[in-house]
């Protein structure tokens, strides 16, 4: 079972032949999510299976990224040999996992939203899901690069990967197996400036403190803010909120 929008994963599909099938929100695929739209905050789609109507499904965890891959489970739950109305249920219950757009809470009218998202696709995706689903609102992301070799080989691609965001802020990047050199190359002072270049908001604020007193003195309500990374960014998200989800987190 593989995503027919990627080139790469449709021709390992393809070698299978008949022990293969396909997915897509996009092209033609043995599975097609139809008619997505968003409904009481719900991201709905009708599930085509070789050209038949397979059932209409409910998703609570936002953006078209999320549909892509419900319509992956929806298919290998299918060939597992689980019932269509089973699998309706399933994906409508689901409410995601730890670190994947998880709502830690609100506060003063600032949503918080958590995620592990570190490259530059998933950055996308994640910003892309926060403007569908907060219309109308501010986007802050902190994002805490993961890995220096990662940040300078990728800086490129970051800098254009928050398009849908109104400011970013960038603490230090968090070190993970790069040796003095490495680090020596880059920090996120040079993201910063690249993203600056791109037209895009950004502010190096090393610490994590620094963070906090920035966000202390200028968030307002309104304000959907995403913490980024694969790293301990999360601190920042639950010190926001004070150590606690105001929903009790999951």
């Amino acid at each position: 079972i593989g995503c027919a929008d990627n080139p790469h994963a449709a021709k390992i599909v393809a070698d299978f032949k008949e022990r293969g099938e396909t997915y897509s929100v996009n092209a033609d695929a043995h599975w097609v999510a139809k008619r997505i739209r968003i409904e009481e905050g719900r991201w709905c789609f009708d599930v085509v299976r070789y050209g038949k109507n397979f059932g209409a499904f409910r998703l609570a965890i936002p953006g078209i990224h999320n549909v892509a891959n419900a319509l992956a489970a929806v298919a290998a739950a299918s060939w597992a040999g689980i019932g269509a109305e089973i699998i309706q249920v399933a994906i409508d219950e689901f409410q995601g996992v730890a670190r994947r757009f998880q709502h830690l809470g609100d506060k003063n009218g600032v949503i918080v939203i958590d995620d592990y998202a570190h490259h530059p696709t998933e950055i996308q995706a994640v910003l892309r899901a926060a403007k569908e689903k907060y219309p109308g609102k501010k986007i802050w992301a902190i994002f805490q690069p993961h890995q220096h070799s990662r940040t300078r080989i990728m800086m490129t691609e970051f800098a254009r990967s928050f398009t849908d965001a109104h400011l970013v802020l960038l603490p230090d990047i968090f070190h993970a197996r790069d040796d003095q050199s490495e680090v020596r190359k880059v920090s996120s002072a040079h993201l910063a400036k690249a993203l600056d270049a791109a037209g895009k908001a950004a502010l190096y604020l090393p610490t994590f403190d620094e963070v906090m007193a920035f966000l202390k003195a200028k968030v307002e309500p309104e304000t959907v803010l995403l913490t980024l990374g694969a790293g301990n960014i999360s601190e920042v998200a639950r010190r926001f909120l004070g150590g606690e989800s105001s929903h009790g987190g999951r």
